[in-house]
């Protein structure tokens, strides 16, 4: 364990960790509408490119990191974790806000190592529902392969040393039926009352009002089958994570069945990426990483990175 901030300091640190499509940009919106709170948005950068043993900070690809860009912030002198830090202070002090929050997708061991006494919020979603939202992002060309990412999340989560956090679980199927209720739970657990204020996110972004419908879509969107096999994947995961069985018998898909998802999830992800950045870029950019040369990327990646920023809500 590396002792970089002070454990009262980190006591004003939330960290919420949980999937992408788990509703944390819904979450981050609200949160970030409190006043004792600051929520800026993706953090993962500022441990993604943290090196295991927390000694050393990869300065080089963390100022290529798209994210780290539009967040304004300061690229880190110093080394290792305490780079992290500078980053982390750097943003709270420009905020004035008494409470930072991390929104994480991953690195739950780097985390727990530097943050042992921060807040840990469990963001969770029915990752039925979150393989099925892959798909509308061009992750995934169905639900089997959708399901891949929610999986090493949660694994992350289970595998990392939780037991001694300060944490609680939010439930994105009980925040949507019950947003002032969870919110206010939050908020207690926080240690900061819960304000009105924080539901009228919707009127200074793109993003929708809270929606109940938006729960357990995959019993209306998705087949007995595509969640027979989904279940399979996810064995015990899915029960350990608070969510029930569907009831349908599991399914393991045969060989030829695998090809075929394989194949479909090949064809959607190429298609959705040649249609959002043409053909060239991507093929530099999978040439580089299959000969394991990324340098020769890097200009197809700024130009792609450009083409995100001018899609985003």
């Amino acid at each position: 364990m590396v002792e970089i901030f002070s454990e009262v300091d980190q006591k004003n640190i939330i960290v919420v960790y949980g999937a992408l499509r788990s509703g944390s940009t819904m979450l981050r919106l609200i949160l970030n509408q409190h006043p004792d709170i600051h929520c800026p948005g993706e953090t993962d950068f500022a441990f993604d490119y943290l090196s295991a043993d927390l000694q050393s900070l990869d300065r080089d690809g963390l100022a290529r990191d798209r994210i780290f860009q539009d967040s304004g912030l300061t690229l880190p002198q110093r080394a290792g974790a305490h780079g992290v830090a500078d980053m982390i202070a750097e943003d709270r002090a420009r905020s004035g806000k008494r409470f930072y929050v991390l929104m994480m997708h991953r690195g739950m061991s780097k985390l727990t190592q530097v943050l042992p006494h921060a807040l840990y919020i469990h963001n969770l979603r029915d990752p039925r529902d979150v393989a099925k939202s892959s798909i509308g992002m061009g992750w995934a060309g169905n639900v089997w392969h959708g399901a891949g990412h929610w999986i090493k999340t949660e694994r992350g989560w289970n595998a990392a040393e939780t037991d001694g956090l300060t944490q609680m679980t939010l439930r994105y199927e009980e925040l949507v039926a019950d947003p002032e209720g969870v919110l206010a739970a939050l908020c207690d657990f926080v240690g900061v009352a819960f304000t009105p204020e924080m539901l009228t996110y919707h009127q200074q972004s793109s993003y929708a009002k809270v929606d109940a419908n938006l729960a357990y879509q995959w019993r209306r969107k998705q087949s007995p089958r595509e969640v027979a096999e989904v279940e399979f994947l996810l064995g015990d995961l899915l029960e350990r994570a608070g969510y029930d069985p569907s009831g349908y018998p599991v399914k393991k898909p045969g060989r030829l069945r695998r090809l075929s998802l394989d194949v479909q999830q090949k064809r959607a992800v190429w298609a959705r990426r040649f249609e959002r950045f043409g053909y060239i870029d991507p093929i530099l950019e999978a040439i580089a990483h299959r000969l394991k040369q990324p340098q020769w990327a890097y200009a197809a990646r700024r130009r792609m990175n450009e083409t995100v920023r001018k899609q985003l809500k």
